[in-house]
């Protein structure tokens, strides 16, 4: 199943591989996601907060592998599904 990572940060491109600290959040990140689920950092959390229909969880600061400091880690809401409104006729 698809999980996402998604942060906001440097990048290198050397040839066709991408390098750099915001490569490696957003692959950290990944694992971090419930299956079919999405993780963004606070970076982005900062720039789509009210911005988008969705709704966030923060799981808090997370230490993630080769990366020096914590990251603030946010996860898409579980949205309740959609309530069936009849037409009464």
């Amino acid at each position: 199943m698809l999980r996402i990572g998604i942060n906001l940060g440097d990048v290198m491109i050397e040839g066709s591989d991408l390098y750099g600290d915001g490569v490696n959040i957003a692959a950290r990140m990944e694992g971090l996601s419930e299956a079919g689920g999405l993780c963004i950092s606070g970076s982005v959390f900062e720039h789509v907060s009210g911005k988008v229909p969705y709704s966030f969880a923060g799981i808090g600061p997370q230490m993630l592998k080769n990366i020096d400091r914590p990251i603030h880690v946010y996860r898409l809401a579980k949205r309740r599904p959609a309530q069936t409104v009849r037409a009464q006729g």
